[in-house]
């Protein structure tokens, strides 16, 4: 049973008098956050930027949810909604940011994009936790809407992207014509429609697929594992001045959830 998937992103920091020497960023589809143990936030207190899908949190719970988050943090949310009177209700997104942190100015939000922006080494940052429920157009539209104004900030994108892109999606080196049918590594084969549109908007925003392209997650893992399956359907993604700061994407599993990891 699939209870919830990560990724996690580290960055170098100016002086250990700031903060430390890196800053690790954790995007997680949860599945629920209501019902996590100590064991789940004991591992999230090792993050410095925290973006959490599938939360399940609904408005009229969310105030009383956010007093039991830890306080070391700055906690934004996006309530999940219901469809029909009866079940539970569907997305949710909560973010997070240690308070150490300068957050600049107010991100882009809506129900499936909530965006934090900061300020390091004097250079402007937006982390973005995405949640596209069905792999579909309105996301992709909204980022290009709305973040048009952000090509000079350096861009982390990391969630849940409900798309299939196979092997498609290897950063190649525009200067070497050879490179241009390389594959990325990746254990899911498959590319769906939804693959193809979010590889053509990566493209197009000259943005790039962390998955299966760095050091630490060589092979290409999976990020869902479940009863109906297993596939890559989480990904992290940075534009190209975030990029040349990141040297590793790590993978690793921590219980049935999956992690991955930036490094720069």
């Amino acid at each position: 049973m699939d209870v919830g998937r990560t990724t996690e992103t580290e960055k170098d920091l100016v002086t250990e008098d700031e903060t430390r020497s890196r800053i690790k960023i954790l995007f997680w589809n949860t599945a629920g956050l209501r019902n996590k143990d100590a064991e789940f936030w004991d591992y999230t207190k090792q993050f410095d930027i925290i973006g959490m899908t599938e939360t399940w949190i609904e408005e009229g719970n969310w105030e009383n949810f956010k007093d039991t988050l830890p306080n070391d943090w700055t906690w934004k949310y996006r309530q999940a909604k219901r469809s029909h009177k009866k079940g539970r209700a569907k997305g949710g997104i909560v973010t997070g940011i240690k308070r150490i942190f300068k957050e600049e100015r107010e991100g882009y939000c809506s129900d499936n994009i909530l965006e934090r922006r900061i300020e390091l080494k004097g250079e402007k940052w937006s982390v973005i936790t995405v949640y596209n429920p069905e792999g579909g157009d309105q996301v992709w539209q909204e980022l290009k809407e709305n973040l048009d104004d952000r090509e000079e900030d350096k861009l982390i994108l990391g969630g849940d992207y409900n798309a299939r892109i196979g092997k498609k999606g290897a950063i190649i080196n525009s200067d070497d014509k050879d490179d241009e049918e390389r594959e990325r590594n990746s254990k899911d084969k498959v590319i769906n429609k939804q693959g193809k549109k979010m590889l053509n908007e990566c493209a197009e925003k000259g943005w790039h697929i962390l998955n299966g392209n760095l050091i630490g997650d060589e092979e290409g893992e999976l990020t869902y594992i479940s009863e109906q399956g297993e596939s890559v359907i989480d990904y992290g993604i940075a534009n190209e001045w975030a990029l040349e700061d990141v040297d590793s994407f790590l993978f690793f599993l921590f219980c049935p959830g999956i992690s991955v990891a930036l490094l720069s």
